[in-house]
């Protein structure tokens, strides 16, 4: 029998909570979950799990370490700082940063071997101009481009992004 929160929190030592809710991260279940979610998209599709926002407050580590070792391909975060934490915590899986990064630190990402995403046409010739001018002899920037779908959340639209594409000399 599963001991109740209130019993867990008093072996380790912790006050009652003051609340009737709380949430509280079943790694086994987490791993399960992304297990099924391989074999819904069977083999040959990428999982990029998302953990930006600490993992929307549940442990950016733990639960990044918990995609690791379950099998995802590719973790996503929403900045540069969020990636650094992943990669000083040993996480070596590839990590995609969602927001635009200052153009400051595109040298840093590209070192780092972060993934960034182009999302806009003046924000990615920002980036791009500032990784031509600081681009290490033989490095490499990894760009994924973001396409607006229909959400409104942002991104090139469908037909915008060969053009977007080709303006920023990306390879596909």
């Amino acid at each position: 029998m599963t001991a109740s929160i209130a019993e867990r929190l008093a072996a380790a030592g912790l006050p009652p909570l003051p609340r009737r809710v709380w949430a509280e991260i079943d790694e086994e279940a987490l791993a399960g979950n992304v297990a099924a979610v391989c074999d819904l998209i069977g083999p040959g599709v990428e999982l990029s799990a998302v953990v930006k926002a600490d993992a929307y407050g549940h442990g950016l580590i733990p639960v990044g370490r918990v995609f690791e070792q379950a099998g995802a391909d590719r973790l996503c975060v929403a900045g540069i700082d969020e990636a650094t934490a992943l990669r000083r915590a040993g996480i070596s899986l590839p990590i995609l940063i969602l927001f635009p990064i200052p153009a400051a630190e595109v040298a840093r990402a590209a070192a780092e071997r972060f993934e960034i995403v182009a999302s806009d046409a003046s924000t990615t010739a920002a980036t791009l101009a500032a990784w031509r001018e600081t681009r290490p002899p033989g490095s490499e920037l990894i760009v994924q481009l973001e396409v607006e779908t229909g959400l409104a959340r942002g991104g090139f639209k469908p037909d915008a992004v060969a053009d977007a594409a080709r303006k920023a000399g990306l390879e596909f």
